[in-house]
């Protein structure tokens, strides 16, 4: 079968292999991966999702509340596929998927579309050729755009989302992939494009702001209310969407440090890094932080200002003051009397657990 798909990746028919029970149900997500830009066809969808009275918007029936709720349907037009085959349909993408959607339904602001993008080595590999040998993804993706955008169909930039990280694709294709481990791959990737996916459907577009860009100003609730009915109304238009909202999906210096650390901690490296470096010292302070709450049973905050973790507590616990004395000190600040006799025994617990014996 895979064999038959990468030689031949044009052979589906189209059909949605969606089940009945789908009716019954408040929510569903079906995924039909294809390899090539073939005709969908929506109707083949279970009739209780077909259009009705007079509309062409595919909808899911609540039973119970009997509201109807629109399918999003989100299309990955392939791209890379007729790239490779330098197939002829490699100039219009968009049109062979949505052949069977009628414009109604393209503008209907329920299709996220996601252009071509990726393939970085394919080219030094000699995997294109004859008249598609000097091709790359920014050309097939501004003739997907510009039809795309004729028929009001949104969509958001994979292609320069994947320039931007391309390092993170295992192969210079994927993010993840169903047979590589999940040590090689980049899920949170992923799943970052299926949240600018989901963005477009809900008439919120986002767009990814690199490493370093600054927060924005959060933009007032008025304002943002005139931005998305606005781009609503041009959908509905057919016009393109304009007023794209920005979504910071960077993060500071000190949130990349506490990632560092929880991600050592859940892979239980934390002891290897705890000699030196801010990195071990973030992941000692953040382990020995966890140890000291869930000891202390509610009973407060405490910070460990003692740099202690692990077998490093006991020699640390020598200097001038006692480890209770120095955590004491610091957990003063919280609270009264019932949390500080609370906090004492925690602390007591975790003195002794760490055979910290001057307290």
């Amino acid at each position: 079968m895979r064999r038959l798909l990468l030689t031949r990746p044009h052979q589906w028919d189209g059909l949605l292999s969606v089940h009945q029970s789908v009716c019954d149900s408040d929510f569903f997500v079906s995924y039909q991966a294809t390899w090539g830009a073939m005709p969908v066809i929506p109707t083949s969808l279970p009739s209780c999702l077909h259009p009705q009275d007079g509309s062409e918007t595919y909808a899911l029936p609540h039973k119970r509340t009997g509201v109807r709720k629109p399918v999003l349907w989100i299309v990955d037009g392939c791209g890379l596929h007729e790239m490779e085959f330098c197939d002829a349909r490699r100039d219009s993408l968009p049109q062979h998927a949505f052949l069977r959607f009628p414009d109604g339904l393209l503008r209907s602001g329920t299709i996220v579309y996601q252009p071509v993008g990726a393939g970085f080595l394919m080219k030094a590999s000699n995997r294109f050729r004859g008249e598609c040998e000097a091709i790359n993804a920014d050309q097939i993706a501004a003739k997907e755009v510009t039809w795309l955008q004729a028929k009001g169909v949104p969509y958001y930039d994979y292609t320069k989302l994947t320039l931007q990280y391309a390092p993170l694709m295992y192969d210079a294709i994927h993010f993840t992939y169903y047979w590589v481990p999940c040590s090689n791959t980049f899920p949170e990737l992923a799943r970052m494009v299926a949240q600018l996916a989901f963005q477009q459907g809900v008439g919120r577009p986002a767009q990814v702001c690199g490493p370093g860009t600054p927060p924005s100003t959060p933009t007032p609730p008025v304002v943002l209310e005139q931005m998305i009915r606005a781009a609503r109304e041009q959908a509905v238009a057919g016009g393109a969407r304009n007023g794209t909202l920005r979504l910071h999906l960077g993060q500071e210096a000190e949130d990349a440090e506490r990632a560092y650390s929880a991600a050592l901690h859940l892979s239980k490296k934390a002891h290897t890094h705890s000699k030196g470096g801010a990195k071990g010292k973030a992941a000692a302070k953040a382990e020995a932080k966890a140890e000291a709450k869930a000891e202390g049973k509610g009973g407060g905050k405490v910070e460990a200002k003692n740099e202690a973790a692990g077998s490093g507590l006991k020699a640390k616990a020598k200097r001038d003051e006692s480890l209770s004395a120095a955590i004491s000190r610091v957990a003063a600040e919280f609270g009264g009397r019932k949390q500080r006799a609370a906090l004492n025994q925690a602390i007591t617990k975790l003195a002794t657990r760490y055979e910290a014996h001057d307290v």
